[in-house]
């Protein structure tokens, strides 16, 4: 099926395609950000709690992004 739309808003829904790909990047680059800032507190000696208070989450999350395994993925929405 095709649809007829105008240039202007074909590059509308490009350009809002193109932001959607580059977002899931930055949401992919923060969790991995966060899941490394969370270890290297942890080594340090910071209580789980104390990391949840730093990042901003829960105590569970903290555990989560500290005990995750490289073929173990975790998601929460």
């Amino acid at each position: 099926m095709r649809v007829s739309i105008r240039l202007e808003i074909h590059r509308e829904v490009q350009e809002a395609s193109a932001l959607r790909e580059e977002a899931q990047e930055r949401e992919q680059r923060a969790s991995e950000l966060r899941r490394a800032v969370a270890r290297r507190l942890e080594a340090d000696g910071y209580t789980i709690r104390d990391i949840g208070v730093v990042l901003g989450v829960s105590y569970q999350r903290v555990h989560q992004l500290t005990h995750k395994t490289n073929d173990q993925e975790i998601h929460v929405r």
